[in-house]
Protein backbone atom coordinates (compact mmCIF):
# COMPACT_ATOMS: atom_id res chain seq x y z
CA UNK A 1 0.00 0.00 0.00
CA UNK A 2 1.06 3.36 -0.41
CA UNK A 3 0.92 6.25 2.14
CA UNK A 4 1.52 9.75 1.62
CA UNK A 5 4.23 10.72 4.34
CA UNK A 6 4.99 13.96 6.04
CA UNK A 7 8.40 15.33 8.05
CA UNK A 8 6.90 16.21 11.53
CA UNK A 9 7.87 17.44 14.89
CA UNK A 10 6.33 18.41 18.16
CA UNK A 11 3.61 21.37 16.65
CA UNK A 12 5.60 21.78 13.40
CA UNK A 13 6.16 20.56 10.16
CA UNK A 14 7.55 21.03 6.93
CA UNK A 15 5.83 23.28 4.00
CA UNK A 16 8.49 25.18 2.57
CA UNK A 17 5.50 26.48 -0.08
CA UNK A 18 2.81 27.27 2.37
CA UNK A 19 4.81 29.26 4.76
CA UNK A 20 3.59 32.91 5.87
CA UNK A 21 5.36 36.28 6.12
CA UNK A 22 4.41 35.28 10.07
CA UNK A 23 7.37 32.98 9.64
CA UNK A 24 6.12 30.12 11.97
CA UNK A 25 8.41 28.09 13.60
CA UNK A 26 8.59 24.98 10.95
CA UNK A 27 11.31 22.66 11.98
CA UNK A 28 12.01 19.21 10.02
CA UNK A 29 11.26 16.12 12.21
CA UNK A 30 10.88 12.40 11.23
CA UNK A 31 8.02 11.83 8.48
CA UNK A 32 4.90 10.01 10.07
CA UNK A 33 1.93 8.68 7.86
CA UNK A 34 -1.02 10.75 7.05
CA UNK A 35 -3.16 8.66 5.39
CA UNK A 36 -3.89 4.58 5.71
CA UNK A 37 -6.22 2.17 4.12
CA UNK A 38 -8.92 3.09 1.64
CA UNK A 39 -12.33 3.94 2.66
CA UNK A 40 -13.62 3.05 -0.22
CA UNK A 41 -12.08 -0.49 -0.99
CA UNK A 42 -15.41 -1.83 -1.30
CA UNK A 43 -16.67 0.67 -3.64
CA UNK A 44 -17.24 -0.75 -7.18
CA UNK A 45 -18.59 2.28 -8.69
CA UNK A 46 -16.29 3.76 -11.65
CA UNK A 47 -15.15 1.56 -14.83
CA UNK A 48 -15.86 4.23 -17.76
CA UNK A 49 -14.27 1.29 -20.32
CA UNK A 50 -13.47 -2.26 -20.34
CA UNK A 51 -9.71 -1.08 -20.15
CA UNK A 52 -10.77 0.90 -17.35
CA UNK A 53 -8.09 -0.38 -14.38
CA UNK A 54 -9.17 1.07 -10.64
CA UNK A 55 -5.70 0.90 -8.15
CA UNK A 56 -7.06 0.55 -4.97
CA UNK A 57 -4.66 2.12 -1.76
CA UNK A 58 -2.91 4.42 -4.26
CA UNK A 59 -3.19 8.54 -3.05
CA UNK A 60 -1.93 11.08 -5.94
CA UNK A 61 -2.23 14.44 -6.03
CA UNK A 62 -1.65 15.54 -2.76
CA UNK A 63 -2.44 19.34 -1.75
CA UNK A 64 -1.82 20.54 2.16
CA UNK A 65 -3.08 24.15 3.47
CA UNK A 66 -2.32 25.21 6.84
CA UNK A 67 -4.88 27.51 9.00
CA UNK A 68 -3.74 30.87 9.45
CA UNK A 69 -5.45 31.37 13.27
CA UNK A 70 -3.88 28.09 14.24
CA UNK A 71 -0.70 26.82 13.11
CA UNK A 72 -1.13 23.41 14.20
CA UNK A 73 -4.16 22.87 11.91
CA UNK A 74 -2.95 21.72 8.55
CA UNK A 75 -4.83 19.67 5.97
CA UNK A 76 -4.07 17.59 3.07
CA UNK A 77 -6.23 16.46 0.24
CA UNK A 78 -5.55 13.61 -2.43
CA UNK A 79 -6.63 11.65 -5.01
CA UNK A 80 -7.84 8.00 -2.86
CA UNK A 81 -7.50 4.85 -5.68
CA UNK A 82 -6.83 6.15 -9.03
CA UNK A 83 -8.25 5.15 -11.89
CA UNK A 84 -5.24 4.03 -14.65
CA UNK A 85 -7.12 6.27 -17.17
CA UNK A 86 -8.32 9.30 -15.32
CA UNK A 87 -10.13 10.20 -11.97
CA UNK A 88 -10.31 8.01 -8.17
CA UNK A 89 -12.84 6.33 -6.00
CA UNK A 90 -12.46 9.90 -3.94
CA UNK A 91 -11.13 12.91 -2.67
CA UNK A 92 -9.63 12.00 1.08
CA UNK A 93 -8.99 15.13 3.29
CA UNK A 94 -5.95 14.26 6.43
CA UNK A 95 -6.15 16.63 8.65
CA UNK A 96 -3.61 17.52 11.93
CA UNK A 97 -4.34 19.43 14.89
CA UNK A 98 -1.27 19.05 16.35
CA UNK A 99 1.14 20.48 13.98
CA UNK A 100 1.72 17.49 11.77
CA UNK A 101 2.79 14.52 14.82
CA UNK A 102 -0.42 12.38 13.44
CA UNK A 103 -3.02 12.87 11.21
CA UNK A 104 -6.43 11.20 10.80
CA UNK A 105 -8.67 10.76 7.93
CA UNK A 106 -12.26 11.68 6.49
CA UNK A 107 -13.86 12.93 3.53
CA UNK A 108 -16.39 15.31 1.54
CA UNK A 109 -19.15 13.96 -0.28
CA UNK A 110 -17.73 14.25 -4.37
CA UNK A 111 -18.22 11.29 -5.61
CA UNK A 112 -20.62 8.38 -5.06
CA UNK A 113 -18.16 6.35 -3.65
CA UNK A 114 -18.01 8.83 -0.78
CA UNK A 115 -21.26 9.25 -0.21
CA UNK A 116 -22.81 11.70 -2.69
CA UNK A 117 -26.39 10.65 -3.66
CA UNK A 118 -28.49 12.24 -6.93
CA UNK A 119 -27.08 14.93 -8.92
CA UNK A 120 -23.97 14.44 -6.48
CA UNK A 121 -23.54 11.06 -6.92
CA UNK A 122 -20.58 11.26 -9.98
CA UNK A 123 -18.39 8.31 -10.57
CA UNK A 124 -15.01 9.96 -10.28
CA UNK A 125 -13.04 13.02 -9.07
CA UNK A 126 -9.99 14.26 -9.56
CA UNK A 127 -7.99 17.38 -9.06
CA UNK A 128 -7.93 18.28 -5.30
CA UNK A 129 -7.70 21.44 -3.67
CA UNK A 130 -7.87 22.73 -0.12
CA UNK A 131 -7.92 26.38 1.37
CA UNK A 132 -8.44 28.30 4.31
CA UNK A 133 -10.36 31.70 4.73
CA UNK A 134 -9.12 34.24 7.08
CA UNK A 135 -11.50 32.97 9.58
CA UNK A 136 -9.75 29.11 10.08
CA UNK A 137 -12.34 27.57 7.82
CA UNK A 138 -11.85 25.14 5.44
CA UNK A 139 -12.61 24.46 1.86
CA UNK A 140 -11.90 21.45 -0.60
CA UNK A 141 -12.96 21.45 -4.44
CA UNK A 142 -13.00 18.83 -6.80
CA UNK A 143 -13.29 18.46 -10.34
CA UNK A 144 -15.95 15.54 -10.24
CA UNK A 145 -17.07 13.82 -13.86
CA UNK A 146 -19.80 10.57 -14.63
CA UNK A 147 -20.67 9.18 -17.96
CA UNK A 148 -17.49 8.76 -19.64
CA UNK A 149 -16.35 11.94 -19.25
CA UNK A 150 -19.25 13.76 -20.84
CA UNK A 151 -20.66 15.05 -17.50
CA UNK A 152 -18.30 16.84 -15.72
CA UNK A 153 -18.59 19.31 -12.49
CA UNK A 154 -16.78 21.45 -10.17
CA UNK A 155 -17.97 21.22 -6.41
CA UNK A 156 -16.61 22.84 -2.76
CA UNK A 157 -17.07 21.61 0.56
CA UNK A 158 -16.83 23.89 3.38
CA UNK A 159 -15.60 22.86 6.84
CA UNK A 160 -15.90 25.14 9.96
CA UNK A 161 -14.42 22.89 12.49
CA UNK A 162 -10.30 22.54 11.78
CA UNK A 163 -11.75 19.76 8.94
CA UNK A 164 -13.22 17.46 11.66
CA UNK A 165 -16.46 17.34 9.23
CA UNK A 166 -17.23 18.65 5.59
CA UNK A 167 -20.88 19.91 4.38
CA UNK A 168 -23.07 19.01 1.56
CA UNK A 169 -20.91 20.38 -1.86
CA UNK A 170 -21.94 23.01 -3.83
CA UNK A 171 -21.60 22.55 -7.82
CA UNK A 172 -19.79 25.97 -9.42
CA UNK A 173 -20.47 24.64 -12.61
CA UNK A 174 -22.04 21.90 -14.44
CA UNK A 175 -21.98 20.44 -17.70
CA UNK A 176 -23.22 17.55 -19.78
CA UNK A 177 -21.35 18.14 -22.58
CA UNK A 178 -17.57 17.00 -23.33
CA UNK A 179 -17.35 19.67 -25.36
CA UNK A 180 -17.53 22.12 -22.45
CA UNK A 181 -15.57 19.80 -20.04
CA UNK A 182 -14.38 21.33 -16.64
CA UNK A 183 -11.01 20.92 -15.83
CA UNK A 184 -7.89 22.15 -13.87
CA UNK A 185 -9.31 24.24 -10.80
CA UNK A 186 -8.11 25.75 -8.16
CA UNK A 187 -9.34 27.48 -5.00
CA UNK A 188 -7.81 30.28 -2.90
CA UNK A 189 -9.04 32.23 -0.06
CA UNK A 190 -8.80 35.21 -0.46
CA UNK A 191 -7.50 37.75 2.81
CA UNK A 192 -10.51 40.16 2.51
CA UNK A 193 -13.89 39.68 2.79
CA UNK A 194 -15.07 41.95 0.07
CA UNK A 195 -18.59 41.64 -1.58
CA UNK A 196 -18.52 39.73 -5.19
CA UNK A 197 -20.64 39.50 -8.15
CA UNK A 198 -24.04 37.48 -7.78
CA UNK A 199 -26.59 37.29 -10.66
CA UNK A 200 -24.97 40.71 -12.26
CA UNK A 201 -25.60 42.55 -8.94
CA UNK A 202 -23.18 43.21 -5.92
CA UNK A 203 -24.13 40.58 -3.30
CA UNK A 204 -24.18 41.48 0.47
CA UNK A 205 -22.09 38.74 1.63
CA UNK A 206 -19.04 37.24 -0.08
CA UNK A 207 -19.47 34.74 -2.85
CA UNK A 208 -17.56 32.08 -5.23
CA UNK A 209 -18.04 32.39 -8.82
CA UNK A 210 -16.91 30.82 -11.63
CA UNK A 211 -13.34 32.27 -13.05
CA UNK A 212 -12.00 32.21 -16.75
CA UNK A 213 -9.10 29.66 -17.45
CA UNK A 214 -6.67 32.95 -17.77
CA UNK A 215 -7.97 34.64 -14.31
CA UNK A 216 -7.37 34.30 -11.07
CA UNK A 217 -10.26 36.49 -9.96
CA UNK A 218 -14.24 35.50 -9.87
CA UNK A 219 -15.51 36.73 -13.06
CA UNK A 220 -19.00 38.84 -12.79
CA UNK A 221 -20.40 37.47 -15.93
CA UNK A 222 -20.23 34.19 -14.25
CA UNK A 223 -22.35 35.40 -11.02
CA UNK A 224 -25.06 33.62 -12.17
CA UNK A 225 -23.35 30.21 -11.36
CA UNK A 226 -21.94 31.23 -7.72
CA UNK A 227 -22.22 29.76 -4.33
CA UNK A 228 -22.76 32.04 -1.43
CA UNK A 229 -19.70 30.70 0.39
CA UNK A 230 -16.83 33.02 1.92
CA UNK A 231 -14.42 34.89 -0.52
CA UNK A 232 -12.26 32.93 -2.49
CA UNK A 233 -10.56 32.97 -6.17
CA UNK A 234 -11.52 29.83 -8.35
CA UNK A 235 -10.01 29.14 -11.50
CA UNK A 236 -11.49 26.64 -13.73
CA UNK A 237 -10.31 25.26 -17.13
CA UNK A 238 -11.90 24.02 -20.15
CA UNK A 239 -9.50 21.71 -21.55
CA UNK A 240 -10.24 17.52 -22.40
CA UNK A 241 -7.13 16.07 -19.83
CA UNK A 242 -7.62 14.26 -16.68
Amino acid sequence: MRRLCVAAAASAIVLAAAGVADAYPYSIGPTVPASGPSPFAGCTVGAFFPTSVNYPNTEVEPFVAVNPTNPDNIIGVFQQDRWNDGGAHGLVASRSTNGGTSWTENFAAFSACAGGTGQNAYERPSDPWVTFDPNGDAYQISLSVSDQLETSAILVSKSTDDGATWGPPTTLIRDTSGVNFNDKESITAGPDPAPSMRSGTAAPSPAISEASPRSSTPSPTAGNRSSRVPPTAVRTGRRRSR
